[in-house]
């Protein structure tokens, strides 16, 4: 039997917000934890909802941060 080292995929999933440097920045960091891989998620938040006309505010801390319609 052939003993093989277990294959570690770091989950960054959405924390990168859809931005290229906070992407980066986390390949860089798992690198340094020693992964092998790193798996991203990305999506098109509209194509999720059937209404259209709901509005959602989010938050950033306790601070209001933005409002979008979507």
């Amino acid at each position: 039997m052939i003993k093989k080292n277990p294959y570690i995929i770091a989950e960054i999933g959405l924390n990168h917000n859809g931005k290229f440097s906070i992407a980066k920045e986390s390949i860089i960091k798992a690198a340094k934890c020693g992964v092998d891989a790193v798996k991203f998620q990305n999506f098109i938040t509209e194509d999720f909802i059937k209404n259209k006309n709901l509005t959602h505010t989010y938050y950033v801390g306790k601070k209001k941060d933005n409002k979008i319609s979507l």
